[in-house]
């Protein structure tokens, strides 16, 4: 059965890490998430966790603050890239 991200439900590939629970060739192939765009902005290297929390935070802030919507995208993740398509 496929579920909502696009990718087959089957006992074989569960497991508590979620790169197995794809199975090894769905990688080759991608695997797709239906995901909304928060935005984006330039922010300096993360060193840590914090940092990473902070800058997430500060792009929410700074796009609510302009109104912009968030959009609804495709993310596909596979050996090669990871790409985004507006919906």
């Amino acid at each position: 059965m496929q579920t909502q991200h696009g990718h087959f439900d089957d006992d074989l590939y569960k497991s508590s890490n979620p790169a197995q629970s794809h199975g090894p060739l769905a990688f080759h192939h991608g695997i797709h998430f239906k995901c909304k765009y928060v935005g984006g902005m330039e922010i300096p290297r993360p060193n840590s966790r914090i940092e990473i929390v902070a800058a997430m935070r500060r792009v929410r802030y700074e796009f609510k603050a302009r109104g912009i919507k968030k959009k609804k995208v495709d993310m596909v993740v596979s050996m090669d890239q990871i790409k985004v398509t507006l919906l």
